[in-house]
Order: C-alpha cells, then structure tokens, then sequence
C-alpha cells in the first residue's frame, strides 16, 4: 500500500501565524522568550519556500518522508501548547493578569521554549541536509493542479444534469466550416469542477464508442503548441514522441487524426492570445464531422477568441446537499458521521458557506477529518473570512483559485490540518 503523503505548508502557516499574534508576543516579552520566537519566525520563513519541493519528493526519498514525519510531530506538539497558552492568555481577566508573572507559570516558559527550539532544529535539520530548490509559480501550478482523464464517477456528485448535456453535445454530428473541429468551451471559476465533469463525458461509454480517437493534454499557463502537439502525438500512440522539429510534428499529427472522428480535450488553458488560439486551432484539422473540441478554462474571452461565442459551457456550483457528500465523505469515515449529530449540522451550516465550490466542499472536509471538538467546527464556521467572502463576492472565486491558501487562511486561528 502507497503509503500517505504529508502536507505540512498548512500546519507550519497557521504556528507562524500564531507566533505573530498579538497575545504570543505578550507572552514572549512575559516569559523572557522573545528570541526564541523571532528565530522560530525565520526558520519558518526559510522552509516555507522549499516545503512544496519537500512535499513532492517524499514518496521518492524516505529520508524526505522521515524528516517530514518528524517536522510534523514537533509542529503538532508546538502547536498544541501555543493554542493552549494564548488561548490561557486571551480568556484570562485583568485581575488574573498578574498569574502569568508568577512562579508556577515559569516552568510553562521553559517548556516553550523546549518546545520552540525542538521545532526550530527539526526545520534547520531538513535545510541542512537536503538540496531543495524552491520550484517557480508555474511549476508549483503544474505540479499541484495536472490532471489526467481517470474519473472514480462513485465520489462525484451532483453534474447528471450536466454531464448529459455535453454528452449530447460530442455526439452531435455538427461540425463548423473550413474543416475545424466544433469547439465546446467549459468556463468556470477555479475549483467549481470543470475538469471533474470533462471526464465524466470523456470516460462515457456512448462517447467512447462515438470516437475514433480520444485525447487528453493538459495545458496550464505554459501555452506551448510543441508541447501540445508532443502531448497529442503521445496520447494517441501510447508510445514517446522523440520529434523535436515543428514541421514534423505537424505532419505527424495531421496523419494520426486524418479521416478520424476525433475528441480532443484542452485541460486547464490559460492564455488569452489570439496568436496562440489560431496556431492551436490549425493543429486539428482533417477530421471526419463530428470531431470536438474541450477547452477547460476560467477566462470568459476564450469562446470569442475561438469564434465560438454562442456556445460556451458556463459551470455553475453545486446545491448544498451534494457539496454536503462531498464535504461528509471527506469529514467522517463511512457511517461516522451519526455518532456526531452537532458536528454534522455545523458542518451543514459551513456548507452554506462555500458558494457550490466541490473542491472548497472537498478541501475544507479533509481538513475536520481529525477534528471531533466542537470547538474547532464552530470556530470554521464562524470565521470572520466567511463575512469578507459574502460582502465582497469577488474575493471568494480568487480564493478559490488557490484553494491551499484559503484553508490556510480560513484555519488559522485555531484549526489544524
């Protein structure tokens, strides 16, 4: 069995996040370990901008794994007891106050610090002994977010109505002039499943008999037509294309997909240059009628650009009781979830919140798995983030577009993940 993968960019946000908190900074000046926390501060600093490249080797390095582990449990520990003191802190009254400056809090002092310093030469031990680069946006992008055709259609909920519609939109004969595939642009914002409703269709038995040939390339922000023709060449062949020439390639794509019906399917594509859509659109051409085309993209602009202005696919979010599946399936293990009655109506209340988003419903629902305080769930619940997200409703898609970062952000108070 694979064994699990550790994400700690999360947990290491929300200590940093604690340690610049108002009542930790009390604390520190209180108990004589301000130094302690202004170096815990830059060794977070420092591992923060490595921990992507960290996390994505340790299924290939155990050693990666094993620092990884134990980086975990010093910051579990360390979150635990700066959860436990600031909150002390926060709830204490002015005539407690002077509690904190007495001797039977001294001894908590020492053990901070302990605490402080165990997670502070855990994070200079991984600096120290691996090379780590800290990879480009858009490799962070790619790495996170590359999809492929695979579907697991028993965890997805809520697109039937959806998936029929474009199911019989491929399997229409229509096709446009001049000899270009039929175009069908899925615009969403990030998030909302556009991807996760392209393979349901791709994957449909009707859609599989339909085709000669199915293709899936995944685009992002680095628009490439080399790479794409490489990518398409691949997926029909199922074997390495080693041309290199854009000559070459063109003419080999041109001879795979000639007198085919062919799907082609765009995964996640980003630019908005003309240039680049016309070059793309040269790239398959000679098909048999009916071939199509998928461009999954966020950006309103593409269907124009593609001369397909009328017939875009606007996804919109799901109904609350299927992101509430979504959300139950990750939260709880199968049943768990009636031994908990108060958690499973906060967490319907939190479900309200997430604007229909599947992968918010998803991320939000891994992230309470281990928590069954009740505490933890009303603080998600109530987080003043949810109040930003509602009165300035721009805010909400651009979260989602880096949903990592809007859990950090939601959690940070006392959630952890």
């Amino acid at each position: 069995m694979e064994a699990a993968s550790i994400v700690l960019s999360p947990a290491l946000q929300v200590i940093f996040d604690r340690l610049a908190s108002p009542a930790l900074e009390a604390l520190a000046d209180i108990w004589g370990v301000e130094d302690n926390r202004d170096s815990l501060q830059d060794s977070l600093k420092r591992v923060q901008a490595i921990l992507q490249a960290a996390e994505d080797q340790q299924l290939t390095n155990k050693y990666v794994m094993f620092w990884l582990s134990n980086l975990k449990n010093a910051a579990s520990d360390a979150e635990d007891l700066l959860d436990k003191y600031v909150s002390l802190f926060q709830s204490s009254k002015t005539i407690r106050f002077a509690e904190f400056l007495t001797k039977p809090f001294y001894p908590k002092a020492e053990k901070i610090k302990k605490t402080i310093h165990r997670l502070e030469k855990t994070i200079n031990e991984g600096l120290s002994t691996f090379n780590f680069r800290e990879p480009s946006i858009g490799d962070r992008r790619s790495i996170q977010r590359e999809t492929d055709s695979c579907v697991d259609d028993s965890k997805i909920y809520g697109r039937d109505d959806e998936k029929e519609k474009l199911v019989k939109l491929l399997l229409s004969l229509e096709t446009s002039q001049d000899g270009y595939a039929t175009c069908i642009p899925i615009i969403g914002i990030g998030g909302i499943g556009k991807t996760t409703l392209t393979r349901l269709a791709y994957n449909d038995e009707r859609v599989v008999q339909h085709f000669d040939s199915r293709i899936w390339i995944f685009v992002s922000e680095d628009f490439n037509v080399k790479k794409i023709m490489k990518a398409a060449i691949e997926c029909a062949t199922e074997d390495e294309c080693k041309l290199s020439e854009i000559e070459l390639l063109q003419s080999r794509l041109s001879k795979l997909l000639q007198k085919k019906r062919c799907l082609i399917v765009l995964d996640d594509v980003w630019t908005e240059d003309q240039d680049d859509w016309d070059k793309l659109r040269a790239l398959f051409r000679g098909g048999l009628d009916g071939c199509k085309i998928i461009v999954t993209t966020r950006s309103q602009k593409i269907p124009f650009m593609m001369d397909f202005p009328n017939s875009p696919f606007y996804l919109n979010g799901l109904e609350d009781d299927d992101c509430w599946s979504l959300f139950k399936d990750r939260a709880f293990r199968c049943g768990e979830e009636e031994k908990y009655p108060n958690l499973t109506r906060i967490g319907k209340e939190i479900i309200k919140k997430v604007g229909g988003v599947p992968l918010a419903a998803k991320s939000l629902g891994s992230s309470m798995r281990l928590k069954r305080e009740e505490k933890q769930w009303l603080f998600m619940r109530d987080c003043e983030l949810w109040e930003s997200c509602e009165s300035q409703h721009k805010v909400f898609p651009t979260l989602m577009l880096s949903l990592p970062l809007f859990v950090q952000i939601i959690s940070r108070e006392n959630i952890r993940f």
